[in-house]
């Protein structure tokens, strides 16, 4: 029974009951009672009526003062919300008061009976409305509900007719059945908003956990990035060696030359400058070559102009000898003319990747005749780099697994299987375009085609 008339109600409950009972009050404490003025206005003083009409309009008044504070202090939560609560419930519940006055001073001034029973059924038809108005909180329904029909009951019994004596019965048996269903009701709500509570409760812990997973899955995106990256260093390092291989051996030669002409005596000056500027100029071309290294791997912060032509010839500083000394061709149609903002190293890192690729392809398949096509040009919506080979393709089973990390044909060589994948991650999450792959096969060649697609800014 306590638990029955507590005030421990969801925030979500009290707000709907606030707005019910505030819309509400234009009938209760407005039409209401306007139309019973007009109804008992030449039967009871007017005094009486407009002193009634007043305290209507004052209890409009204390809702709407009470009801931002109520509002506030649920979202605060304060200690004061309960007090809140009740006096805004105890607020309410004196509309009922008001309307069994009413009843009682039809009573006293000895109305006719069918005035009496047109006032009692707008009391009557507001109880059986505040079911929808303040059904969400009992205690709120169940006062206004029995401090309206128990004076009315009353007053109809003290009347004294046989004909209110069966109503007064009726409004009885109502009044019981009526807070019976509003009870009914309102355990439906609560019900209702329990499981709300439950789904959002649920939802919250979804989303936290797929945040958690979402977290993870980028952690351990970063770290197969650095792994690739480490990987990429690796093959970079292969190349520099390989580059550094013919100035170094130049330089042995003529710092060789050197010492046999000074040792025969034959060094003249006209000739050590000639050997001096030649070594000199090996050792340019070896720091050159540390600058474009270095460049490639330094990180980007900051997003800058660039273009697939400039893109693509800083990746052939490094990449074009290795490319060269296997014999392989290297056909350059490069159309596309238009600038766009990115991240240049790392759009350089990829397309190394996929160059990198297609020569380690090629050389796998031991191909003569072989060639690796670098191709860019413009659509009416997006920039787009081709980079075409003849290498045979890629089998059909596994085409569509080739971005798929740790997936690797070079599983009998050197190959980490996070190259490819860490070039979709940077051109689909870093540069907000795609990579894709496809085969093709015309004029007797056959090959792979790996497609960057960048929108047009």
């Amino acid at each position: 029974m306590l638990k029955l008339f507590s005030i421990q109600y969801s925030n979500k409950l009290i707000l709907e009951m606030l707005k019910g009972s505030l819309s509400g009050s234009i009938a209760s404490n407005i039409i209401g009672p306007v139309i019973a003025i007009i109804i008992l206005y030449d039967s009871i003083p007017i005094t009486h009526l407009a002193a009634w009409f007043l305290c209507h309009l004052l209890i409009i008044l204390f809702k709407l003062y009470i009801a931002p504070k109520l509002k506030m202090a649920m979202h605060d939560q304060s200690n004061d919300v309960h007090k809140l609560l009740s006096f805004f419930i105890f607020i309410t519940s004196q509309t009922a008061v008001l309307y069994g006055v009413i009843a009682w001073l039809c009573v006293i001034y000895n109305i006719s009976e069918i005035k009496f029973l047109i006032v009692s059924m707008i009391a009557i038809t507001l109880s059986a409305g505040s079911i929808g108005t303040l059904g969400t909180v009992f205690i709120a329904f169940a006062a206004y509900m029995l401090l309206s029909i128990f004076p009315l009951i009353f007053a109809l019994i003290y009347h004294g007719s046989m004909n209110f004596y069966i109503f007064a019965l009726i409004l009885f048996v109502y009044m019981i059945v009526h807070t019976k269903s509003g009870y009914r009701l309102f355990l439906s709500y609560q019900r209702t908003n329990e499981v709300e509570q439950e789904i959002i409760e649920l939802n919250t812990s979804l989303e936290s956990k797929i945040k958690q997973e979402v977290a993870k899955n980028r952690e351990k995106d970063q770290q197969m990035l650095q792994q690739g990256r480490l990987a990429q260093m690796g093959e970079m390092i292969s190349m520099i060696a390989h580059q550094w291989r013919q100035p170094l051996a130049a330089i042995s030669s003529t710092s060789a030359a050197i010492k046999l002409k000074s040792s025969l005596n034959k060094l003249d000056q006209e000739t050590a400058i000639k050997l001096s500027n030649n070594i000199s100029d090996y050792s340019q071309h070896l720091s050159s070559t540390i600058d474009d290294f270095r460049e490639f791997f330094k990180p980007d912060n900051e997003t800058t102009k660039s273009s697939f032509n400039e893109v693509v010839e800083s990746v052939l500083k490094i990449v074009q000898i290795s490319i060269e000394q296997h014999n392989i061709r290297l056909i350059k149609e490069m159309n596309s003319q238009i600038s766009f903002t990115t991240y240049p190293n790392e759009l350089m890192q990829v397309i190394l990747n996929l160059i990198k690729n297609s020569e380690d392809n090629i050389l796998d398949k031991e191909l003569e005749d072989s060639f690796i096509c670098i191709r860019s040009y413009d659509t009416d919506e997006q920039l787009i780099l081709e980079i075409k080979d003849n290498g045979g393709g890629v089998p059909d089973n596994i085409i569509d697994k080739i971005f798929d990390p740790y997936f690797s044909t070079k599983t009998q060589k050197d190959g980490t299987g996070l190259g490819l994948y860490m070039s979709k991650i940077i051109i689909e999450e870093h540069c907000g375009g795609k990579l894709s792959v496809f085969n093709y096969e015309s004029d007797g060649a056959k090959g792979a085609v790996f497609q960057i697609s960048l929108n047009i800014q």
